[in-house]
């Protein structure tokens, strides 16, 4: 969650959704299909949320046989599985993927013939972004400069639905 400035103070992150966001998590998943796959998105990954709210909304995924979750906040890839010891109530760990990010380590780094700076992460990786194919077992990885070939817009006979609370419909600014 994020917390803005107040009264000369700086805004902050605190890892965690908060009780309105489970319980629209909640509500939400008592209309979804028990057999789709079910995509959670977040900013802060999961095991820096509150122990509670994690197996809260673990308990809200519990039907599903099918669940991923990515992040990435701290600007390193990386792959973590939660089991029973977390609170995950399904047959394989729950995958949650804390995802390369496009600013690299926040644009930093010698710069490329072009000017822009490499901006590999800390732990190695080069900044891109990830995509899943329908039926893929992993999501995949690519890096993007502006010195690339431009892409071809991406097409598909499936949708993907998206759903917000109305307070994320509106700008934050």
């Amino acid at each position: 969650m994020w917390f803005g400035a107040q009264e000369g103070q700086r805004g902050r992150y605190v890892a965690g959704l908060g009780e309105r966001q489970i319980e629209f998590i909640r509500n939400y998943l008592r209309q979804v299909n028990r057999n789709d796959l079910i995509v959670l998105l977040m900013h802060i990954p999961m095991w820096e949320w509150p122990d509670a709210e994690r197996r809260q909304v673990f308990d809200a995924l519990a039907p599903f046989a099918n669940t991923l979750s990515f992040s990435a906040h701290t600007h390193v890839q990386m792959h973590r599985f939660f089991g029973a010891e977390a609170g995950w109530k399904g047959r394989t760990p729950h995958h949650h993927i804390n995802a390369v990010t496009v600013c690299g380590s926040w644009w930093t780094g010698a710069p490329d013939p072009v000017g822009i700076p490499h901006t590999t992460m800390r732990d190695g990786t080069p900044n891109g972004y990830l995509w899943r194919r329908s039926g893929a077992t992993a999501p995949m990885c690519a890096t993007k400069r502006r010195t690339d070939p431009p892409t071809t817009r991406c097409t598909s006979t499936r949708s993907t639905k998206l759903t917000a609370p109305n307070s994320l419909r509106r700008p934050c600014w």
